[in-house]
């Protein structure tokens, strides 16, 4: 039965119909199988390098709050430019922290503070 498996080997199955795995399986990328099925990884094709320093600065001085992780050397590049993002957009998503909002200080994983 097709389905995606996570890095800790949880399965999450089924996740479309038989034929439409089967049609799709020989055209997935090698990154994205382990054992013949599908496993959920992180996108290796970004062009956003947020490791370098000056973006690291940009950042900053946009405000924008992220992860220590986001910056781990194994980290994949970015897809997203973040800095060419509306600050609306970046407020929403918790990316720049409002003032007087109950969670402050640095943000354990990406997203909002949901």
């Amino acid at each position: 039965m097709g389905g995606f498996e996570w890095p800790s080997g949880k399965k999450l199955y089924q996740y479309c119909h038989q034929r439409a795995y089967n049609h799709f399986i020989p055209r997935t990328k090698e990154d994205y199988k382990v054992n013949g099925k599908m496993m959920m990884r992180l996108v290796k094709t970004g062009k956003v390098d947020q490791h370098t320093p000056a973006y690291q600065a940009k950042l900053k001085t946009m405000g924008i709050v992220l992860p220590a992780i986001a910056f781990n050397k194994d980290t994949p590049n970015f897809v997203v430019d973040l800095t060419k993002m509306p600050e609306v957009i970046l407020r929403d998503y918790g990316y720049i922290p409002r003032k007087g909002d109950k969670k402050t200080g640095p943000i354990k994983k990406f997203g909002s503070y949901h």
